[in-house]
Order: C-alpha cells, then structure tokens, then sequence
C-alpha cells in the first residue's frame, strides 16, 4: 500500500508496507467510511480530512477542562484519555519507533518508515542503501508482528 495524497514534506513517495492484520482492520475501517478512497475523508472537500483536524479531534476526545463537551463538538470526551496525559498523533510515530528501537530494529529502517531524510548530505548521497522488501516482509514491521502474537 502507497501513500498517494498530496506531496509530503520531503517531497518523496513513501510506500508503507502492512501485515496482512493491519491491511484486514484498515478495509474494515474503509468500510465504515462514507468513502471509497479515504479512511478520513473531509467534510466539505474531496480528498482527506486535514492532519490539524485530526489532531482537534483526538485531543477533543481526551477530557475537556471542566468535564463538559465544546459546543457543536463530540460528546465522547473521555474516549481517548490515557493514564498517561494527552498525546498527539506524532506520539504514535515516536512510539513506534521507540518500539521498533528497542526490539533491535535497525536505526536506519526506523528512519525510513519514518520517511525521514539522511541529514548528512554526503552520506545521503553516497550511501544510498536500499533494504530489500518483499510484499509485507519489511523486517520492522515482522519484528513488530512476532512480538505482538
């Protein structure tokens, strides 16, 4: 599976490979959406919901201040609280590759599910490994599967 919305901030195309548990639970979220192409399709345009509304949303969903839902907004507020605090969508990819680092995943695999760019330029331009996949086998994503069975 490719990501194929807009341009991301490195300008490069990132395929995201999936387990075959992660591809099941996705099509069955698509089938709950009033979309045929997007899981978060947005409300007044074609194409994805904005990450900033997603960020709204979830945080609306983790306690409002005084125990009351915001006017015109979801009345689920406690549906995302953690004991923790509240967290952000960008804790999801610091915990997966906190997860990923800590089970022995190589830095540079996590860096590139990550689609982060090499900072040293000249190593960016020398050593340009390529990890071999085949279809779901990224070995992150198998490190992670193994250990969640």
């Amino acid at each position: 599976m490719g990501y194929s919305g807009g341009p991301l901030k490195n300008a490069k195309e990132h395929t995201i490979y999936l387990s075959e548990f992660a591809k099941l639970h996705l099509e069955a979220l698509l089938g709950l959406s009033d979309d045929e192409v997007w899981l978060f399709p947005a409300a007044r345009k074609d194409g994805p919901v904005s990450s900033k509304s997603i960020t709204k949303q979830i945080y609306d969903r983790q306690g409002a201040a005084n125990g009351t839902p915001f006017m015109h907004r979801s009345e689920h507020i406690d549906a995302l609280t953690l004991p923790g605090g509240r967290w952000t969508p960008h804790d999801l990819r610091r915990t997966g590759a906190t997860l990923m680092g800590e089970l022995g995943v190589h830095g540079d695999v996590i860096e590139k599910c990550l689609n982060h760019l090499e900072q040293n330029k000249i190593k960016r331009t020398y050593q340009q490994v390529h990890y071999p996949v085949s279809g779901d086998r990224l070995p992150s994503i198998q490190t992670l599967k193994k250990t969640s069975a």
